[in-house]
């Protein structure tokens, strides 16, 4: 067997849980990173198209309620149907992103800083299928909470925050969450230097800075 620093140990303690749930938020982070850039260079396009080519302010009173009407409507619609889609899809496209990386190089960035190893219990690696169905088994409840009229996409980060703090007592009390019991997977730990896992966190600081940041830039106006 090949030689590894990764091991399963005997007790699962709350740095080990915290590592996990860094390394998640990391590759959030490195997914909303180039998702955001994307959108605010297509939201700054399509502005700049809407001013140019935006109505004139002059003319009857009937003309401005009934655009102020569609206005209304088209938010309700927005609200209601296009917010809970697009985040369901950035949330899909997301876990196709972590589950193609731990299929093909068998980790994600977030995973592979932190050092945490997911296998199957045999001890090998897992497939796109596998790794996907893991995915959604993690955040099914958040994407069904999506869907909620009005409140779904307000209460699912709420409810995100829930589901980790059971699945992190749950890890502590069985050392192990109930995804990787369901689809008979092991999870090992790197042995290394706090250090390591500190610069970890610091890199996971300044991506969600730099994010602010950003975002303050495109929309400061």
């Amino acid at each position: 067997m090949q030689k590894t620093n990764y091991i399963e140990p005997e007790k699962i303690t709350a740095g080990h849980a915290w590592r996990r749930y860094a390394a998640r938020m990391l590759d959030s982070a490195l997914f909303v990173y180039i998702i955001l850039l994307i959108t605010l260079v297509i939201g700054y396009l399509l502005q700049k198209y809407a001013i140019k080519n935006a109505p004139s302010a002059c003319g009857p009173s009937v003309v401005d309620a009934g655009v102020d009407k569609d206005k209304e409507l088209f938010f309700l619609f927005f609200i209601v149907c296009i917010v809970p889609l697009f985040l369901s899809v950035l949330h899909l496209l997301q876990f196709m992103c972590n589950a193609i990386l731990m299929a093909c190089i068998g980790n994600t960035f977030g995973k592979k800083l932190f050092g945490i190893k997911i296998l199957h219990v045999t001890g090998r690696s897992l497939n796109f299928r596998e790794t996907f169905k893991r995915e959604i088994l993690i955040h099914k409840k958040k994407l069904f909470i999506l869907f909620i009229p009005f409140i779904g996409p307000l209460i699912s980060y709420a409810t995100l925050l829930l589901s980790d703090y059971r699945a992190y007592e749950n890890l502590l009390k069985h050392k192990i969450t109930s995804w990787d019991k369901q689809m008979n997977l092991k999870v090992s730990y790197r042995t290394q230097s706090v250090w390591i896992t500190l610069a970890g966190v610091i890199v996971l600081i300044g991506l969600w800075a730099v994010l602010g940041i950003v975002n303050e830039i495109f929309y400061s106006d």
